[in-house]
C-alpha cells in the first residue's frame, strides 16, 4: 500500500526536503506510479521510461532506506 510505504521512505530517510535530488525525487515518483499499477512494466509504459531506469532507481532509494520497498511479485 501506498501509505505504507510513504510512512517507511519518511521514517528511514535521512534527508529534508531541502536535500532531496532530482534523481531521488523521480525515483519516488516511479514509486508512487508502480505502486498504482502493481507491475514495472505498467509503470514504465505510462510514465515512457524503460523497466531498468525504474528498477535501478527503486533499487537506489532502497538501499538509501535501507529497507525493501517493493515485493517481487509472482
Amino acid at each position: 500500500n501506498i501509505n505504507e510505504m510513504i510512512f517507511i521512505i519518511y521514517s528511514k530517510y535521512p534527508k529534508t526536503k531541502e536535500e532531496i535530488s532530482m534523481p531521488e525525487l523521480n525515483a519516488l515518483r516511479y514509486l508512487i506510479e508502480v505502486s498504482k499499477t502493481n507491475s514495472i512494466n505498467k509503470a514504465a509504459n505510462n510514465l515512457f521510461i524503460s523497466k531498468s531506469a525504474i528498477s535501478s532507481s527503486l533499487k537506489r532509494l532502497e538501499d538509501e532506506c535501507q529497507t525493501a520497498l517493493i515485493a517481487a511479485l509472482p
